[in-house]
């Protein structure tokens, strides 16, 4: 058995705790809100960056222990793949110091308050943006580790992550809410709650995936 096996499989099963559904956004708005006098959004504010963190974190040692798990396959059938594997973790690297660093929900919810909301529109930008970018990530980190994994004979075929999240622009939702008075942002908050939902239920698929396959 493969000795980085156990931390992969323990970073697919940390996804039922990371990667749950938040309250469905109608009832928030439309009752939560109203019912806690406006204290439930804020609630909702950290959740949503919380949840961020967690799935991202959770997604940096998926790969860090996908990582690990080949090299040992690599080096039992004596099959030099390094320089290729070296590439994928110089992308990792980048990553873990860029897109997959912690956001802090409990920072950004107190500087939100301090701000007067300022800072919101900063956290506003990430949850617009960020699911795209971590989706682009795993794409383009899985088709350089699959390539591998057929040469080591780990998989058959490639294995893929489907495009499940839009790319949204940040500027022209700020744009298309403020001409439209606010209606727009109604939309532009029901996507930044749901968006996770979407990506969580195919990083569930192609984990399984692999998993089954460094089992094998």
């Amino acid at each position: 058995m493969l000795q980085n096996l156990v931390r992969l499989e323990r970073a697919v099963r940390e996804s039922r705790d990371t990667d749950k559904p938040l309250v469905y956004w109608w009832l928030d708005i439309l009752l939560l809100s109203w019912i806690t006098l406006g204290i439930y959004p804020w609630i909702v504010f950290y959740q949503r960056t919380n949840r961020r963190d967690k799935h991202f974190e959770r997604k940096r040692a998926v790969f860090r222990a996908a990582l690990d798990c080949t090299r040992e396959v690599a080096d039992a059938r004596g099959i030099d793949v390094h320089y290729k594997l070296e590439d994928v973790e110089r992308k990792l690297n980048e990553a873990e110091n860029s897109l997959l660093r912690p956001k802090g929900a409990a920072l950004w919810l107190v500087l939100t308050i301090v701000t007067l909301g300022l800072a919101g529109f900063y956290v506003l930008y990430f949850w617009t943006v960020d699911w795209y970018r971590l989706q682009r990530f795993e794409q383009d980190l899985l088709d350089d580790l699959s390539r591998i994994w057929v040469q080591l004979g780990i998989v058959k075929y490639p294995i893929t992550a489907d495009s499940v999240v839009p790319e949204r622009s940040y500027w022209l939702y700020l744009i298309l809410t403020l001409l439209t008075c606010g209606i727009w942002f109604l939309y532009w908050d029901y996507v930044v709650h749901t968006d996770p939902d979407l990506l969580f239920r195919e990083s569930s698929r192609w984990e399984d995936t692999l998993l089954n396959a460094f089992r094998a």
